[in-house]
């Protein structure tokens, strides 16, 4: 049944995609972001069984407009307030007296599995943007649970608290990291030589350091006889991050190199035999190399730097290839920097779903501190 929004602007949510036309939602979707075509979307949805999906059709005048996809996640309370400032720490304290023992329910609009990814798809999204709150509270209304928080992640610079619909607060996630590689590195080498001597030596070192570790590219069938392998070191990541939303089953990989066939690199690290680290790759972006997520054996990092040699991989691949910018994602920003990587700033927005928002809305502040350095390796930055 369609609800309306505004105007004649109205809406249809579905708990499957697959209730959706196929072809119709790819007719809004661009050949760069194929993470939000039908299939990918699909492919998550039906692998990351831990949360909950939700699929929003939107009409103007009876007439297809876009799309927008939600995650509903539940998150222990105590970590929600992670974001509130110390200089609201009265305010921080009744809140997590309120909720710390409790799961909070978070609705959030996009794929947390994917860094950039805002869940909308429309050549309208300005349109849209004023109606997130509206549509936030029809999406709540297919839960059997009470939904906490709303929450609008990897949106656009231009995108405000004020443009969001009604009492969403920003709030700090940490930059997304790109490297922008420039024509004349023709190979490797070229890389190097356009590194300042301090840079240039660290990164001999590393692959010197490195070099008794064999990459390996992986297939559907190695994929899923390394699952438990796989999963165990994508653990080991989580476990050094701060904050997260949820985690992932890795099992997702060997549909995903089905799926994408020659357009994703499965890269497996191996010391004396063993499997010690991974990435995931994507080759789909007409110019930009995405990096998914990684494993790593910490213990074998410690030794040999094998998380700064997978990014001087990357840097390689994306020469041979001919890829003017890698996409490295969030996390780890000072390491990926000392590769020549820069931060592109990411907004994201929080509303609570009862009257304690309007608590949020004034005694809030966004913790914008960061405990990185952003490094210069090259010579042209000095």
């Amino acid at each position: 049944m369609k609800i309306k929004l505004k105007g004649n602007i109205e809406t249809v949510c579905y708990k499957s995609i697959d209730e959706i036309d196929k072809v119709i939602w790819n007719q809004f979707v661009s050949n760069d972001d194929f993470y939000k075509k039908y299939e990918f979307i699909q492919l998550i949805a039906s692998t990351q069984t831990q949360i909950q999906h939700r699929f929003v059709q939107l009409y103007q005048n009876n007439s297809t407009i876009g799309f927008l996809y939600f995650q509903q996640i539940a998150l222990d309370g105590k970590d929600i307030f992670e974001f509130i400032n110390n200089n609201t720490s009265s305010i921080k304290r009744f809140l997590q007296k309120r909720y710390e023992k409790n799961a909070i329910n978070i609705l959030n609009l996009g794929n947390v599995f994917f860094t950039g990814d805002n869940g909308i798809i429309s050549a309208q999204e300005t349109i849209i943007y004023p109606l997130l709150n509206k549509i936030f509270k029809c999406v709540c209304k297919t839960f059997d649970c009470k939904i906490h928080s709303f929450v609008i992640g990897d949106t656009p610079s231009v995108l405000t608290e004020n443009s969001c619909g009604f009492s969403f607060k920003q709030f700090y996630t940490e930059p997304d990291m790109q490297l922008t590689l420039q024509a004349n590195w023709l190979c490797f080498d070229d890389y190097l030589q356009a590194l300042t001597s301090k840079y240039r030596v660290r990164t001999k070192k590393v692959l010197k350091g490195s070099s008794q570790i064999i990459s390996k590219d992986f297939t559907y069938e190695a994929i899923v006889a390394y699952q438990n392998e796989i999963q165990a070191l994508y653990d080991n990541v989580m476990q050094q991050t701060n904050f997260k939303l949820t985690t992932l089953n890795t099992a997702m990989y060997s549909e995903l190199s089905k799926l994408y066939e020659n357009k994703l690199v499965f890269k497996a690290y191996f010391l004396e035999d063993k499997l010690v680290g991974f990435a995931v790759i994507f080759l789909c972006l007409s110019n930009t190399m995405h990096i998914h997520y990684i494993g790593l054996n910490y213990e074998v990092n410690n030794d040999y730097k094998l998380y700064n040699r997978m990014l001087l991989d990357f840097v390689h691949l994306a020469i041979d290839k001919r890829y003017s910018k890698i996409h490295f994602g969030r996390t780890a920003t000072e390491i990926k920097s000392t590769i020549g990587a820069e931060p592109i700033p990411l907004n994201a927005f929080v509303k609570l779903n009862s009257w304690f928002n309007i608590v949020l809305k004034y005694a809030y502040q966004p913790n914008m501190e960061s405990n990185y350095t952003i490094r210069h390796p090259f010579k042209n930055e000095m």
